[in-house]
C-alpha cells in the first residue's frame, strides 16, 4: 500500500522512493538543482591574469572576487569580509604578494 491514505490522517510510505521523490519534487519547486559539485573546483581559484587591484584592495582566492578585508578587533587581523579567511592564510598571501 505504496501512499494510500487510511482514514484521512494516516499515510503509508515507501520511505526509500518517496523521500528522494519528495526531495527531488521540493528543489525543482525552490528552483535549484541538489548540490553537486565536482570535487576538484573546490578550494582556492588564482587571480585572473590582467587583474590590477588598486591600492587597499586584494583578492580573495575563496570569494574569487576582489575585496577590501576588515580589522578583526578579536585577533588583530584583517579578514575578507565575506567568508572570513585572514590575511595570514597561504592563498591568500600568494595571490596578493607585492612585486618589488
Amino acid at each position: 500500500m505504496k501512499g494510500k491514505i487510511l482514514d484521512n490522517q494516516i499515510a503509508l510510505w515507501d520511505v526509500r522512493s518517496d523521500t528522494r521523490q519528495f526531495f527531488d519534487d521540493s528543489c525543482e519547486k525552490a528552483a535549484f538543482k541538489p548540490y553537486n559539485r565536482n570535487r576538484s573546483s573546490y578550494g582556492p581559484a588564482g587571480k585572473p591574469s590582467g587583474l590590477v587591484l588598486e591600492k587597499g584592495l586584494f583578492w580573495c582566492p575563496y570569494c574569487r572576487q576582489k575585496v577590501v578585508f576588515v580589522k578583526d578587533r578579536y585577533l588583530g587581523i584583517k579578514r575578507c569580509p565575506l567568508c572570513g579567511i585572514s590575511e595570514n592564510d597561504f592563498h591568500v598571501k600568494k595571490e596578493n604578494k607585492k612585486k618589488r
